[in-house]
């Protein structure tokens, strides 16, 4: 049946009356394209038809627009002084740096030439140091040159004046000419406590008023050899200091050898001993120096191996 009664503005649709309506039917691709379409058409001639935003919104809409770049390039400009000034802080401090690791490599330098001055001025000091103990050393030992030491004094028997007792004994167990007389300044025994019965004799330390009476109480004991009061064996040495006498001690095992080689050797003051060789006289200052003389050149007199242990010198020169 065909509609005929609308008026002309309206929509005119033939309805197939064979057709029947069918629910679960799909419309085709093309049916909704052309839909789509006229939908979006309509539209766009709803916006065409849009009445123009009126003056006082447009002039808002700029103001505020206005007021948004204003703040903005103060924003900005704030920003871009910060950066700025960032950057010349951050050059600065670059600058600072390059300064301090340049004067840090001076003053490493620097330290580097103080730790050798130092050096140089701490072994200057030493071998200052060892020059004045040898001098005073030295001088302690001079002090010393006018006394004695007498071992193997029974204890008491100098009584309340060793002196006396020493300069009457001492000639005739020597062997002096009787009328030649010493002088003695002091005598006293050594200052560790009084031994008991069978205990190690303490030795008599006498100091004479003339060097040469030192020098000739020790030359014609050495040509006497054995001393004797009563039935005790007297031993006479030169008082030293205990740096000298330890230097001298030293030889000890070399003399030992010496003696059981029956090599002929003096050991002179202060640390000089004198060998009488087949080769010649021979003097060394050290132990060492005349170990390895021996060892060299009589090598069944050294004892290189006992000694190594036991000497400690400090500057050994053999001449």
């Amino acid at each position: 049946e065909t509609l005929t009664s609308f008026p002309k503005s309206a929509l005119y649709i033939t309805i197939d009356p064979t057709l029947k309506e069918d629910k679960n039917k799909q419309p085709s691709p093309d049916i909704r394209a052309s839909k789509t379409s006229t939908a979006a058409n309509a539209n766009n001639d709803n916006c065409s038809d849009a009445p123009a935003p009126p003056p006082w919104f447009t002039s808002e809409m700029d103001k505020a627009f206005h007021r948004i770049q204003v703040l903005l390039d103060q924003k900005l400009t704030t920003l871009s002084d910060s950066v700025e000034k960032l950057v010349s802080d951050t050059r600065a401090l670059s600058n600072r740096v390059k300064s301090l690791e340049e004067g840090h490599a001076s003053h490493g330098d620097s330290l580097g030439f103080l730790h050798q001055d130092f050096a140089d001025y701490k072994k200057t000091i030493e071998e200052e140091m060892t020059s004045l103990k040898d001098k005073l050393d030295d001088q302690e030992n001079r002090a010393r040159r006018q006394n004695l030491r007498l071992v193997g004094f029974p204890e008491g028997v100098e009584g309340n004046d060793p002196s006396t007792f020493i300069q009457n004994w001492l000639p005739k167990i020597v062997g002096l000419e009787e009328d030649h007389q010493i002088e003695i300044e002091r005598a006293h025994r050594t200052l560790q406590r009084r031994p008991g019965e069978g205990g190690l004799l303490r030795a008599i330390v006498i100091r004479l008023l003339r060097f040469s009476d030192t020098v000739k109480i020790l030359d014609a004991a050495r040509r006497k050899g054995s001393l004797l009061y009563g039935n005790s064996k007297i031993m006479i040495f030169r008082d030293m200091s205990t740096t000298l006498y330890k230097k001298r001690k030293a030889f000890a095992p070399l003399k030992k050898n010496l003696h059981a080689k029956k090599i002929s050797f003096r050991l002179l003051h202060p640390t000089n001993l004198s060998l009488d060789l087949p080769e010649g006289r021979r003097t060394f200052s050290c132990p060492q120096s005349a170990e390895n003389y021996l060892k060299k050149h009589h090598p069944d007199v050294s004892t290189q191996g006992s000694l190594v242990s036991q000497v400690r010198t400090r500057k050994c020169l053999s001449r």
